[in-house]
């Protein structure tokens, strides 16, 4: 090389890069996906409810945990995609997706089986229960688009636009799980 052509300079490895750092942040979420289950087990209330009711609610607090952890994942941070890879966190995003749609599709389900009533599926329920269904009927339908969207043909950029339509859903299953 001559004076004149400058060198290339990479970056090195650093702490990010790790296998720690991997462990602290699967730890990490780990921790964040279990802390709404284990604070509501700690705290929670004797009221006889079947265990199927129980289950529901359960399914729904770590459904919707993994949901909103959804949006870190795919967030593009340096700290989350460098100790992975990007092309691997996007893989893990797509599970933990289809995971909180799973867990968060139980949810009514097992809370029908543990009323014994098929009536949270009905749309004549209160404005609480409503909101709730539209979220989980708007989360179906981004899970399907994510998974089949260029099977549909459905350009990318749209494709785009509309998952990131997905934080309404986020939004209304707070305010559902608030004022429920």
């Amino acid at each position: 090389m001559s004076k004149n052509t400058p060198s290339i300079q990479f970056a090195k490895p650093g702490w990010a890069d790790s296998k720690a750092a991997g462990i602290l942040l699967v730890s990490a979420y780990i921790a964040a996906a279990s802390l709404p289950i284990v604070l509501a087990w700690a705290l929670r209330s004797r009221t006889g409810a079947p265990f199927a009711t129980e289950l529901g609610k359960g399914a729904a607090l770590v459904g919707f945990t993994l949901l909103v952890l959804q949006v870190v994942l795919s967030a593009r941070f340096r700290f989350v995609d460098r100790p992975f890879g990007y092309d691997m966190v996007m893989q893990f995003h797509k599970r933990m997706a289809i995971l909180a749609g799973v867990l968060l599709l139980a949810h009514p389900i097992l809370l029908a089986v543990g009323h014994g009533s098929l009536s949270l599926f009905s749309w004549q329920t209160s404005w609480r229960l409503n909101l709730g269904q539209a979220a989980l009927l708007l989360l179906l339908v981004a899970v399907l688009f994510a998974r089949f969207f260029q099977k549909l043909g459905i350009d990318y950029q749209l494709w785009r636009a509309l998952h990131k339509g997905v934080m309404v859903v986020i939004v209304l299953g707070f305010v559902h799980a608030l004022v429920n």
